[in-house]
């Protein structure tokens, strides 16, 4: 686990963290609406560097605001939205939240990684199966030739 922030010192390192990623949270700031805004970069780097289907998570943090709170959760779901990912809101300082993010994540990866199991599962079910079809009518080709002399 990598927490990378949003300082663009750390941005030519991204590619050595997000290559193979299994995984994302992506954790911004409810009371910083530019921590949002910069969360699309991160999005582009995941999906350039992380491994095939990587599960990403969108992660308001500091819910626990109520003064000072810039991004209302609205904001935050629409953004989730229009990514295709969840969204969840946590408190690091109440803790709310925080063990269901990690927990959540986990279960989406373990979800999609048995998805490509099962649909791997039956490409190579589907690959026999074509396969022993063409043997079979290579067979009967044979005896045909063979019958007819």
């Amino acid at each position: 686990m990598s927490n990378l922030g949003s300082l663009e010192k750390y941005q030519s390192l991204t590619p050595n963290w997000f290559r193979n990623a299994q995984c994302a949270l992506l954790v911004f700031d409810m009371s910083d609406i530019q921590t949002l805004d910069k969360l699309s970069y991160f999005v582009d780097q995941i999906e350039k560097y992380a491994a095939d289907g990587c599960v990403m998570q969108l992660i308001g943090n500091k819910a626990d605001l109520v003064i000072g709170q810039q991004i209302p959760t609205m904001r935050g779901r629409g953004f989730a939205a229009l990514m295709g990912i969840p969204y969840l809101e946590t408190s690091a300082k109440s803790g709310q939240n925080v063990t269901h993010a990690f927990e959540a994540i986990v279960k989406l990866s373990e979800t999609y990684s048995m998805a490509i199991d099962k649909n791997r599962f039956y490409r190579q079910q589907l690959q026999i199966r074509t396969e022993t079809i063409r043997l079979e009518r290579e067979l009967k080709k044979k005896k045909s030739c063979c019958n007819s002399n």
